[in-house]
């Protein structure tokens, strides 16, 4: 079982090697119990999973195939909705007082952000549109309105590390990254 900190709330991690093939992951404490890798059925290619720190039952899914939202339909079984189709590498969520903001990355396009995980609109202007690829994101846990992205051209190399300042609005290429990230 390995630890892992989601916005201040701790999250046990626990990886079960069934055979060569498939591994499960089960992340703990949410409200309902285990969020399993069984609660993932009909998702291809999961990178990357972002909860809601409000209602635990609500998760917004990276993945190869597209943007999913999880949640409790009419007969309270968790179900999953396409919310934007491609390849969406990242997805994380921020919190500033009972304002929910969740941002997500789609491979090659940029980054767009959601109130309430239904809607998605593209965020800030100056993010690189040519040789983009992957794109992974991450917030500033005491500053929820500044996201950074961690930008890879289409090979595979850095292409840099912006940030958005929500107050601005506007994608700014750090001049200085750090060499090890």
């Amino acid at each position: 079982v390995e630890a892992v900190e989601h916005l201040g709330r701790r999250l046990d991690v626990v990886v079960v090697q069934q055979d060569r093939e498939e591994a499960h992951v089960l992340l703990g404490r949410l409200h309902r119990g285990l969020l399993r890798s069984a609660d993932l059925q009909g998702l291809a290619g999961v990178l990357a999973l972002a909860v809601d720190p409000k209602d635990a039952e609500h998760v917004i899914a990276a993945t190869t195939e597209g943007l999913y939202e999880r949640g409790i339909a009419a007969d309270q079984e968790p179900e999953w909705v396409l919310r934007r189709p491609n390849i969406h590498a990242s997805v994380i969520v921020t919190r500033s007082g009972n304002a929910v903001r969740f941002y997500a990355s789609e491979w090659g396009v940029g980054v767009f952000q959601s109130s309430n995980g239904k809607t998605w609109s593209a965020v800030g202007t100056g993010f690189p549109t040519t040789n983009t690829g992957r794109i992974a994101l991450a917030a500033q846990p005491a500053n929820p309105r500044v996201v950074y992205a961690l930008v890879a051209t289409t090979s595979g190399a850095l292409l840099g590390v912006y940030r958005l300042d929500l107050g601005t609005s506007t994608w700014k290429k750090l001049t200085n990254p750090p060499v090890v990230l």
